[in-house]
């Protein structure tokens, strides 16, 4: 039984490791109330010359409360790691102070 669970537990492990490699975190965008944050990152992507579709990104949000004081980051979540990969390479493109890392 401690085996099954060791190997559970060690595949949890490696699909949460697979998870965060097709996860953004965009910081410092001002933000607006009932805004959309998934048109705002693919209008953020053309301004760098990458066209992905809503369909590359599965999940596009602010993290944390609303607070007209402060910059929630936006959390994203692409498709597949290609997507990732692809505004990964062009992140010093991005306009204006804004800040990507990976999740």
């Amino acid at each position: 039984m401690t085996l099954q669970q060791g190997s559970l537990s060690s595949r949890m492990f490696d699909l949460e490791s697979q998870e965060c490699k097709t996860q953004l975190l965009l910081s410092n965008v001002p933000e607006t109330r009932n805004e959309g944050t998934m048109t705002f990152f693919l209008a953020m992507l053309k301004t760098i010359e990458i066209d992905l579709e809503s369909r590359d990104v599965a999940h596009a949000c602010r993290i944390g409360k609303y607070n007209k004081d402060k910059r929630r980051p936006i959390l994203i979540k692409c498709s597949t790691y290609y997507a990732i990969q692809l505004v990964w390479d062009k992140r010093a493109l991005i306009p204006g102070p804004k800040y990507l890392k990976q999740a």
